[in-house]
């Protein structure tokens, strides 16, 4: 199992952080992937990140699933760059889990590729709702091949699904009783 975690500056590092941690701990293969043309990032709040590639270093079709993290000029940014829609998009004709928190459900979104999928984001970026339905209440919603959280209070939640639908129940409660201290 290999996923790809779409980083720009500006994006939310408790989101990247704890979700690439839980992931790795359960042994999954996420990159750190940077859509800018240097592999060293800064976070919203200044912290400095080295990705593990540049996107422009790799083809994004290779991976199993994608993570989209939230932090608005990340998010700005992808939203800007049709090479991000169209990860998605293949990502989506491919049947492949697309895990997207925060703001980050936003950029699936405004594609319409919630149509009859339930979702949750960030409260205000449900403007780039097309399609869907958009529970604000939701801490973490598993539809099809779409996980979304609202925010990053909702992170370590977040990634434990990613593992649940990736590598199942067991492997998701054996990582979850490990972070809580009680394995």
């Amino acid at each position: 199992m290999r996923g790809l975690i779409l980083l720009a500056n500006g994006f939310e590092e408790s989101e990247v952080i704890v979700t690439v941690d839980i992931l790795r701990r359960a042994k999954i293969t996420i990159d750190m992937v940077s859509v800018a043309n240097e592999v060293q990032l800064i976070s919203t709040h200044d912290i400095k990140i080295i990705a593990d590639r540049r996107l422009i270093d790799i083809n994004a079709s290779d991976y199993d699933f994608l993570v989209i993290p939230g932090g608005l000029k990340s998010v700005i940014t992808l939203h800007n760059r049709l090479d991000i829609s169209d990860i998605i998009l293949d990502y989506f004709e491919k049947s492949k889990l697309i895990a997207s928190i925060c703001a980050g459900p936003s950029l699936v979104s405004k594609l319409g590729l919630f149509s009859n999928h339930k979702f949750t984001c960030f409260p205000g970026f449900e403007k780039y709702h097309n399609g869907g339905t958009y529970l604000p209440s939701e801490d973490v919603i598993v539809d099809g091949n779409f996980i979304t959280a609202r925010s990053m209070a909702n992170v370590i939640s977040f990634a434990l699904a990613i593992i649940q639908k990736t590598l199942g129940n067991e492997e998701e409660n054996k990582i979850r009783k490990s972070i809580a201290g009680n394995s």
